[in-house]
């Protein structure tokens, strides 16, 4: 899967993924957040397709708003981020994998939108998903969840990001926990429960200002 940044268009080029061993826990077959599972980058075992062009394993493309996050897909959806330069707005997006069509986008509301680095964008944080909800994070705004059908279960604003470049934070699943890691000069790196959105720890730590994902191995 290929996310290719246009001046003003954004195409997702769709391949056919490879069927999953029956065995093989689900959270594995597919790719649900940053670098995939376990953060590793690398994919299960496949026949995958490795030249693409447009007449070469493209299955669909669609035209979606800017953004620099990678897509996050699970099962017969992806997701992804993007930001919506025309409107100021920012988008969480759900796109069928099969067809290519959109099945739902929605704004987040963010009154505000970070300034960002001129190679970066506002939609940088991959999404997350546990097979069942999907969580988005904004340095604008703050986390978000979703369901697959598009309704909102819970938020959580963080207030506006301080970082220099731009967070490049995405938040990552740890068991029950929703973990984001917001360095931003000595602010608070924490986890929130994932079905409810309450804070379950919080701390603060002195460590750059990079806005970088942290990891959690299986």
């Amino acid at each position: 899967m290929i996310r290719v940044l246009l001046p003003s268009l954004l195409l997702t080029l769709a391949t056919v993924l490879a069927p999953c061993p029956a065995d093989e826990p689900a959270r594995n077959a597919w790719w649900p957040q940053f670098r995939g599972p376990n953060g590793s980058g690398i994919a299960s075992d496949g026949d995958y397709p490795i030249e693409f062009d447009k007449s070469k394993n493209l299955l669909w493309k669609v035209a979606v708003p800017a953004g620099v996050s990678s897509p996050c897909v699970w099962n017969d959806k992806v997701f992804l981020t993007a930001y919506k330069k025309g409107r100021k707005k920012l988008q969480t997006i759900c796109i069928d994998r099969d067809s290519g069509e959109i099945l739902w986008r929605i704004d987040a509301p963010a009154e505000e939108i970070e300034k960002v680095h001129s190679a970066s964008n506002p939609a940088s944080a991959t999404p997350v998903t546990d097979g069942q909800r999907v969580y988005v994070y904004f340095g604008s705004y703050g986390l978000e969840c979703y369901d697959f059908e598009g309704n909102r279960l819970w938020t959580k604003p963080l207030g506006m990001a301080q970082n220099r470049w731009g967070m490049g934070t995405s938040p990552i699943l740890a068991g029950e926990l929703l973990i984001l890691s917001c360095d931003q000069g000595g602010r608070s790196f924490g986890g929130v429960n994932d079905v409810q959105g309450a804070i379950s720890f919080s701390y603060r730590a002195q460590i750059g200002g990079a806005g970088m994902t942290v990891y959690a191995r299986r």
